[in-house]
This record gives structure tokens, sequence and C-alpha cells, in this order.
């Protein structure tokens, strides 16, 4: 809907208030508004509604964000965090006496420690 079709939509409402808007309290609930939509209406009749009644509330809500459900992301499997960990240790820089095999399994090691403490396993992670 363009901004000028729910100008009159909004228009329409108000005039089929029986006994106009005076005393009254309105609230006019209008959804699936984008914002350059709402940038765009008569603000200078929503200022003379809110004028003439007791209090006009024009409550625009914006259209629902539709997010991607769990797998429908990129494709391919995402990296656990058994591979982020032994990715980011092979890539390390490391001082010459550290032994970078022996750090990775370390890394590892602790993972699957903690893992064990939350009662998971490292190949839960990657699900």
């Amino acid at each position: 809907m363009s901004a000028a079709a729910l100008d009159d939509a909004i228009r329409e409402a108000v005039d089929s208030c029986e006994g106009g808007l005076e005393d009254k309290i309105v609230r006019l609930v209008v959804s699936e508004v984008p914002r350059h939509i709402l940038r765009e209406l008569d603000h200078k009749a929503i200022r003379e509604y809110k004028r003439k009644a007791l209090h006009f509330h024009l409550d625009t809500r914006r259209p629902e964000i539709l997010r991607p459900k769990a797998g429908q992301a990129a494709p391919g499997r995402r990296a656990s965090l058994a591979d982020t960990v032994r990715a980011k240790l092979e890539t390390r820089q490391l001082t010459e006496n550290i032994d970078r095999t022996a750090l990775v399994e370390l890394g590892l090691h602790y993972l699957r420690e903690a893992d064990s403490v939350a009662g998971r396993t490292l190949d839960e992670d990657a699900a």
C-alpha cells in the first residue's frame, strides 16, 4: 500500500467513527507499514486528528523480519568448537620452544574435559 492509499484508509477509518473524533479516545492499528511509507504519510492530517480527539494514537507496526531457520544458511557443515580450537592453535604464532602438536592436543584435551563436565561430547557441538 502506498503512502497516499494509507492516508486514504486512515481518513476513512477516522470518518467512520460514529459522532466524529471529538472527546473520544482513538487507537488505530495499522500493520505491515514499512518505515519509508510511514515517513511519507500526511502528518499534518494526523496532527489534526490528534487535536480533535481527546486522545488519538496511530499505532503503526512494521513488517515482521523473516529470518532463516536453522539449516537454511550457507551450504556446508558448520565448524565445531573442536575444529575451531584446532585450526586456531595450528595457525597461531608460537615461540620456538613450544611443540605445536602437544599444544593442539593439550587444547583439545582441556576442551574435552570441559565438555565432559558439561555433559556433552565434542561431536554434539557440530550438530
